[in-house]
Parts: structure tokens; sequence; C-alpha cells
């Protein structure tokens, strides 16, 4: 699992595994009325690999996403 908030703090990316799939969410409206929306949700491929980091670019335009072996 990994987490990390937008320059701006405006948007939170989740990462995790779900069963056999590892899975990206971003959330905004972290501040609303109703709490976080997931915005977007991505499935990844790093199978056999977990993901260790995800990190937003300095605009908050991409999301970076880092996997590593998964036996460490």
């Amino acid at each position: 699992t990994a987490a990390a908030f937008s320059p701006k703090g405006d948007r939170l990316a989740v990462a995790y595994k779900a069963g056999k799939q590892r899975t990206v969410t971003v959330f905004d409206d972290l501040r609303g009325p109703k709490g976080p929306t997931p915005t977007a949700t991505f499935d990844v491929d790093v199978a056999p690999h977990k993901i260790t980091a995800v990190a937003f670019a300095p605009d908050g335009t991409r999301l970076a996403v880092g996997e590593g072996d998964a036996a460490n």
C-alpha cells in the first residue's frame, strides 16, 4: 500500500492490492461535505511485484507509480 497527496493537497492517490490485482484510486474533494470522492481508478500491471510508491508530478497533472520485488 502506498499513498500521496497532490502538491496542492486537493487530491489523494492510494495504491493497494485487491486480490491479485494492483489498483490505484485517485480521490478528489477531500474536504467536501461528503468526504473524499473517488474520481479515477485504474489497475496497474506490475505482477508479481507490489506497488511501493505513488507520487504526483510537481504540477499535479501526472501520477507516477513505483513497484518493487514482492519478496522484499
